[in-house]
């Protein structure tokens, strides 16, 4: 039976953790949240964290749960994020801004919240002071052309002018959120992002292996983004591959050479698991647009003879 290592966790709790080593991989999707999502989570941590505009008094052994964050170790030590990707990556955006906002003030609160959040974004060394070149979070997503902006943004505090990804945007909009709570609440400021930390529960799901991690990806929902079938697909197509020592890609190499033949385009090779792949893919292509077309009794029966088909002759290959 696979084993699962859950243990609901406070942000600080978990970001803070020494073997917080948070790696978003190159099967994932691109970050996806909006300012519609990050308003919801910004309205709902504010009515938490800050009851009644202040008017009550906060309950700090109140807890608001988030959600949760599935991962599994690779063989780098790292933590590869199979579920949470979203929650994860706008709760960096956020602790940076707020981290950003801090800015040089001296008071008591503001330098021992400023340090939290500092162990939050950052690795630290044996002493506990973070090594600023050292983020705890890194993104290899393939189809994110922007990931490097989200690094940019946690590195230095800021947008450079032009960057208009949704990394860029989120990070300014809870710059803006994070103006209008100082202007209205100046001495709640540090304990709203104190109370984020200590008091917001994410529950962490470590699978001991991608097989395990990618089993329970595909039977949850990410808060606000429901995992499409495509999604679930392509991570059960990584997990085939990754299981022969391969990824997917433009550089799709074989390790046995003889099922490899020459490619017209210079410097690649095809593999016959390729071709496997592309007949699953024009199967699944040809039911979809019978779907549109025939009636139920007759797709299931197309559905039916497809799979036969794609069945015999895989299994002749």
């Amino acid at each position: 039976m696979s084993k699962l290592n859950v243990d609901q966790k406070t942000i600080k709790e978990l970001f803070q953790d020494k073997k917080a080593d948070f790696l978003i991989p190159d099967y994932q999707r691109p970050y996806a949240w909006g300012e519609a999502e990050c308003q919801t989570l910004w309205d709902d941590i504010f009515s938490f964290a800050i009851p009644d505009e202040g008017r009550i008094e906060f309950d700090s052994n109140s807890e608001y749960f988030l959600g949760p964050i599935v991962t599994f170790r690779n063989l780098n030590s790292k933590l590869e994020v199979i579920d949470g990707q979203q929650r994860l990556t706008t709760l960096m955006l956020l602790l940076r801004a707020f981290y950003t906002k801090f800015g040089h003030m001296q008071d008591r609160a503001s330098i021992a919240t400023k340090q939290n959040i500092e162990k939050c974004i950052w690795k630290t060394d044996e002493f506990g002071e973070p090594d600023m070149a050292a983020l705890k979070i890194d993104s290899e997503v393939a189809t994110d052309k922007d990931k490097h902006e989200f690094l940019d943004i946690l590195r230095t505090g800021t947008v450079k002018p032009g960057e208009k990804s949704r990394y860029a945007a989120n990070f300014k909009f809870f710059q803006d959120c994070i103006d209008s709570f100082l202007a209205k609440y100046p001495t709640y400021f540090a304990y709203l992002p104190t109370r984020i930390m200590n008091n917001c529960i994410l529950l962490p799901i470590e699978a001991e292996s991608q097989d395990t991690a990618l089993r329970i990806f595909s039977t949850l929902n990410d808060r606000g983004m429901p995992l499409s079938d495509s999604d679930i697909f392509k991570a059960q197509f990584y997990k085939f591959y990754t299981a022969k020592g391969e990824k997917m890609g433009n550089n799709y190499n074989c390790n046995n050479h003889n099922n490899c033949g020459p490619r017209k385009k210079k410097g690649f090779k095809i593999c016959k698991e390729t071709k496997d792949v592309g007949f699953v893919l024009l199967v699944f292509g040809a039911v979809t647009l019978c779907a549109l077309f025939l009636p139920p009794k007759a797709w299931l029966i197309m559905l039916g003879v497809l799979l036969i088909i794609c069945g015999i002759s895989l299994m002749r290959k």
